[in-house]
């Protein structure tokens, strides 16, 4: 009984430390930026599709989702998402947030 007890609480601790870990773990990303320009939106979704230059001749699109949290910013105004349009010409600071989308922390809207 007693080592069914101990092993029980070993169990538990490890159980702990690993949920622990995950936690800090997952508040590491690692920031990445993006400059384009804006091709498709989805303001229910609250996603965005930004076309950017990959090469020098080639061109790639990415879509990234834009939390409630993200600062949008047109030169020194804060603005809101409903306020960008396709066609804006973007710079978006985002991470990886998998296997989840690519999350938007900022984007600035070139005037």
């Amino acid at each position: 009984m007693r080592i069914l007890f101990i092993g029980l609480i070993g169990l538990i601790s490890v159980g702990l430390c690993v949920t622990a870990f995950s936690q800090v773990n997952s508040g590491k990303h690692v920031m990445k930026s993006i400059e384009g320009e804006v091709v498709a939106i989805d303001w229910v979704g609250s996603t965005l599709t930004v076309r950017w230059m990959q090469s020098d001749t080639s061109f790639d699109e990415t879509t990234f989702f834009v939390p409630d949290s993200a600062k949008i910013t047109k030169g020194p105004e804060t603005i809101s998402f409903a306020d960008i349009e396709q066609s804006d010409k973007v710079v978006i600071e985002y991470y990886d947030a998998s296997p989840g989308p690519l999350t938007v922390v900022s984007l600035i809207v070139y005037i």
